[in-house]
């Protein structure tokens, strides 16, 4: 019926011109009837997805909170891999502390310790998510949501990797020739390249002095994608684990963080288990997470602190000492910051840039380390040369800002050009 009321509206105003009637063009007059239509068609459609996304918001509050999430997490992630070189906590004077020293200590806080709690976030958001309508299992849901994560995950896991070692294979060829790029290939191995190509360091120690080894793939950022891709398989499990054990589940996977006892496969890593499973076990429970932690969030607050000033004079779980309280940090932060985006929410604060940009999280996530992030670090090393650790200190954080910015845009030219090869990169996203 609008349609109908549309076309009527175009052709009077066609008809009102003081033009005869004989000198009307009446394929003008279609033309631009159909392309009224179709503009109409694009407002209601934008329109109903915002309807859709706040009634998503009132019915669910962790949608509003995910969301709000997602970008600073992926911050947190670029700011992880622009650390830089190694850096030697016993050498900072904390009674007198040199340019130096608070170039290595900023290094820890913003790379070593704050941002560690990112990556669990994101495992916890992504169990929390794949358990949505599988509290009462069905197997044909769950196959469902495997089908849908294989092209929003496998394919961009594959495609990247590809990607990165097309880049180095370029850069090889470029230099060396043909004979590095074989070497290459000999050195690291054709499976290996996307599964496990590099072993992460440092190697931990569990409670038993036994040695935890993670590996990751030659895209090295995308470990995150291959252990979600195992977790998801798990589901199963733990759904069985969680109906028997209830609470002593989660708790199980609590203590196998902390002590790394479990700790038998690389692609096996505690964290993924205990952060998956909790999101598991919150969507079981229906818990509301911005309601759950509302009694206690003061004391989540200063315990967080307490173990951050701990793991900052340690240097994360680089030390023996720091790893010891590492894994009660983690856990410990992850709440903090669910209850400081959940009061950020509630008052509005950077609503209006988080969440808009959330949106360009996970083609951040995927593009900044194979070629965007070492090309800001090396231009930074050869045209800035920072030659004070003032200096260093400003360039440290020029980094993570550059490759962020950089990614942004490539993502927005991209989306707003190209829109089906935005679609293949991000599957679908």
């Amino acid at each position: 019926m609008w349609q109908m009321a549309l076309s009527c509206l175009c052709f009077n105003h066609y008809t009102n011109h003081t033009t005869t009637m004989k000198s009307i063009n009446y394929w003008q007059i279609l033309e631009g009837i159909e392309v009224n239509v179709l503009f109409f068609e694009y407002l209601c459609n934008q329109y109903i997805r915002k309807l859709h996304a706040i009634n998503m918001a009132q019915e669910n509050p962790q949608y509003t909170l995910f969301e709000w999430l997602r970008f600073p997490l992926i911050v947190g992630v670029v700011f992880i891999h622009c650390v830089g070189g190694p850096i030697d906590v016993e050498s900072i004077n904390f009674s007198h502390l040199s340019g130096t020293d608070w170039y290595d200590l900023i290094r820890i806080a913003f790379s070593n310790v704050l941002p560690r709690v990112c990556v669990p976030l994101f495992f916890f958001i992504s169990g929390y998510l794949f358990y949505t309508r599988l509290s009462q299992w069905d197997w044909q849901v769950y196959a469902e949501k495997l089908k849908k994560r294989a092209k929003t995950i496998l394919v961009p896991y594959l495609l990247w990797i590809t990607i990165a070692i097309a880049y180095q294979c370029s850069i090889l060829m470029v230099k060396e020739g043909w004979p590095a790029v074989s070497s290459f290939f000999a050195e690291h191995g054709y499976w290996h390249l996307y599964w496990d190509c590099y072993e992460l360091d440092p190697v931990k120690l569990s409670w038993t002095g036994m040695e935890v080894h993670s590996s990751t793939p030659f895209h090295y950022a995308l470990w995150f994608l291959r252990d979600l891709m195992i977790m998801m398989l798990f589901t199963p499990c733990f759904h069985i684990l969680f109906k028997r054990l209830k609470i002593w589940g989660l708790l199980l996977l609590a203590v196998n963080y902390v002590s790394n006892i479990g700790a038998f496969l690389p692609e096996l890593l505690p964290t993924p288990l205990l952060f998956y499973g909790a999101g598991v076990y919150f969507q079981m429970k229906n818990w509301d997470l911005t309601q759950c932690f509302k009694r206690c969030e003061w004391l989540i607050h200063c315990i967080s602190f307490l173990l951050f000033a701990i793991c900052l004079r340690y240097n994360s779980f680089y030390t023996e000492t720091g790893n010891l309280f590492f894994p009660f940090f983690v856990m410990a932060g992850s709440m903090s910051v669910i209850c400081i985006a959940t009061r950020c929410i509630r008052h509005n604060i950077l609503n209006s840039t988080f969440i808009p940009l959330s949106k360009y999280s996970f083609f951040i996530y995927l593009s900044h380390c194979v070629m965007i992030l070492p090309v800001v670090l090396a231009f930074i090393a050869k045209i800035v040369k920072p030659s004070n650790p003032y200096a260093m200190i400003a360039c440290y954080f020029m980094a993570p800002i550059l490759t962020i910015s950089i990614c942004l845009l490539l993502a927005i030219g991209i989306k707003r050009t190209m829109p089906r090869l935005y679609n293949i990169l991000t599957g679908g996203r």
